[in-house]
């Protein structure tokens, strides 16, 4: 059993920079590929196998950076099923951190705001995979 890490690829704010990189952290070093993939918005949107296959077979963890939820939008739209969700602002809110005030460059992946990020989104991560 897998799951999907699925995020927002807006490019509306420096939050979706620290999601991206923290969904990376999740996938390449927390969990690891063999019990999480990295789903691709841009391949997904465009039928790329692999992909679509990601979310028709695990559970997504829809990382969403908006109010609009365009992450899971999509994952639905091609039949996936959203397992869990993670407001990435209300999480950098919850733990000290003002979305507002971060800035892309000053961003990487040891950054204290998205190896927070990380650990939440692993937390949900985890959630879904012990209901399996």
């Amino acid at each position: 059993m897998k799951v999907c890490v699925q995020y927002c690829h807006g490019l509306c704010n420096p939050a979706t920079t620290a999601a991206r990189l923290a969904c990376y952290l999740v996938v390449e070093q927390t969990l690891g590929p063999a019990r999480a993939d990295l789903g691709c918005g841009p391949a997904l949107e465009a039928g790329v196998d692999e992909d679509v296959e990601f979310i028709e077979r695990d559970p997504v963890v829809a990382v969403e950076c908006c109010e609009e939820c365009c992450t899971a939008k999509l994952v639905e739209r091609f039949g996936g099923r959203i397992g869990a969700r993670v407001m990435v602002e209300d999480e950098l809110r919850d733990a000290g951190f003002d979305p507002c005030a971060l800035k892309h460059e000053e961003l990487h992946l040891d950054h204290p705001a998205v190896v927070e990020l990380a650990r939440r989104i692993t937390a949900a991560a985890e959630g879904l995979l012990e209901q399996q």
